[in-house]
């Protein structure tokens, strides 16, 4: 096991659901609302003169999530229904560890790969809307469309190494100047 590969993340969430559902004949439907709370400690080895010594990061989110959703029955046959809702994607843990590792001591163009224990997670609105024919018994054409609306995407970045004049430093610092 590479002991300077540790990291551990501990994470604390609550959360709260509400619901009321309707019924108003030939339209009915529900609203709803979802908070959460998300407090995060991501603790990693630091290097210092190559002494590893543990570091905890602490942060922390929350969210109003609401959700709201109609059916409206036009015709005994012919439903048109619809939805608002906001959601969250969650980052994975390895997106979120406090740890970063280095390439070889005097490597040439390696890359420094580590996460952000400050990254909060991907908002999502989203729209749907259906309009669905029961024209059998157990049977139903249904044509629908959605839209989702993101925020606050993540993912890798690399950054190149620099060039000079359309060339990488190829010379290993050992070697600068020649």
């Amino acid at each position: 096991r590479d002991e300077g590969a540790f990291f551990d993340i501990k994470e604390d969430t609550t959360a709260v659901y509400g619901q009321a559902n309707f019924d108003l004949g030939r339209i009915r439907g529900n609203v709803g609302l979802r908070y959460i709370d998300t407090d995060l400690a991501s603790t990693a080895n630091q290097f210092t003169n190559g002494v590893a010594s543990l570091v905890t990061v602490d942060s922390g989110y929350d969210h109003y999530l609401p959700r709201v959703n109609v059916a409206a029955d036009v015709t005994d046959d012919i439903v048109l229904r619809g939805a608002y809702y906001e959601d969250i994607r969650r980052p994975d843990f390895d997106d979120v560890t406090s740890a970063r590792t280095f390439p070889d001591f005097g490597g040439v163009n390696g890359e420094s790969v580590g996460g952000n224990p400050f990254l909060v997670p991907e908002e999502v609105q989203s729209y749907e809307a259906s309009v669905d024919w029961y024209f059998a018994p157990e049977a139903v054409l249904s044509v629908g469309v959605f839209r989702k609306e993101r925020d606050g995407l993540f993912g890798a970045v690399v950054d190149a190494p620099d060039e000079t004049g359309g060339l990488r430093d190829v010379i290993g610092p050992d070697c600068e100047g020649g």
